[in-house]
């Protein structure tokens, strides 16, 4: 039997202690629900994590953020991190701006253009995952992406923002009856 070696960086990030649960939990189940203060790196680092995961291969990975802004600086800094330009492996793909190659392999959308990428290819041919980033935000586009996404059975995992007290908890774990597992005191992993 084969270790897989996990992808290592430069600098290390809080979210860096849940990223082996998290890969784990995704290799057994088609989603899961990840809760962790803003700034540990959620959006950043786990897409460039499960990029290397074997139900990953040769797919894509779309990270969904609610605003055009958001998404700009989650692919300039996972594309900062991997030494590359946006359109390398990490692409943006939002209103009026689209930085995608042929080498791209994670896709940084607004949940606006999701809706219309799955209303064009509902089966999501060539996607692996979608990751539903700031989720505890809710909104129209993100739970209609939410219903498109599961529909085409691709994985999912949604990033929600927890403050560091726990008092005020995503409100999406609520209705998820998977286990959680405390990750450390800033990160919980919830199975779904």
């Amino acid at each position: 039997m084969t270790t897989k070696i996990m992808r290592t960086f430069d600098t290390s990030l809080p979210i860096d202690a849940a990223l082996p649960q998290l890969t784990a939990a995704l290799a057994r189940n088609d989603a899961a629900v990840l809760v962790a203060p803003p700034g540990v790196g959620k959006t950043t680092r786990v897409p460039l994590v499960l990029l290397d995961e074997l139900w990953a291969k040769d797919r894509k990975i779309l990270v969904l953020e609610p605003r055009r802004l958001a998404a700009r600086a989650a692919a300039a800094r996972m594309a900062s991190t991997l030494r590359e330009q946006v359109g390398d492996t990490v692409g943006l793909r939002v209103r009026f701006d689209s930085k995608v190659t042929k080498r791209t392999r994670i896709e940084i959308v607004t949940e606006g253009v999701f809706t219309r990428l799955v209303l064009d290819d509902p089966s999501l041919e060539g996607i692996a995952a979608v990751l539903f980033d700031e989720f505890h935000e809710r909104s129209l586009d993100a739970d209609l992406g939410l219903a498109l996404a599961r529909d085409a059975q691709v994985f999912v995992l949604f990033n929600c923002a927890a403050a560091p007290d726990r008092s005020e908890q995503c409100a999406v774990c609520e209705n998820f009856s998977g286990m959680a597992d405390e990750i450390n005191h800033q990160v919980i992993l919830f199975r779904c």
